[in-house]
């Protein structure tokens, strides 16, 4: 499996799987786009173009949003997967995720 990660318009677009085979290459490169544009107050990562999650996925964003917290800035996932959104829902983290 495959993934992606590009940067159109200051829209972070995470492409492909993302699984316990692709989330540390995924995490990697998010968090280098995300020190460049450390000037933002927000970012947004769009998951329109996901194809595959797991239980991985779920844990890329929570670990995402901490540490945008942790430095006192907004982080907003748009157009996650239903399979995404149900995990999130099970494990009691979809509210605070923004969904």
């Amino acid at each position: 499996m495959q993934s992606r990660v590009v940067q159109n318009e200051g829209i972070i677009s995470i492409q492909g799987a993302v699984t316990f085979e692709t989330v540390a290459a995924i995490q990697k490169e998010i968090t280098c786009l995300l020190h460049k544009n450390e000037s933002l107050s927000e970012s947004k990562i769009d998951l329109a173009e996901v194809s595959v999650v797991n239980s991985a996925a779920l844990g890329l964003l929570v670990e995402l949003k901490k540490k945008a917290v942790m430095k006192h800035k907004a982080i907003t996932f748009l157009n996650a997967p239903e399979r995404l959104l149900s995990l999130a829902q099970v494990c009691g983290v979809a509210i605070w995720l923004g969904w």
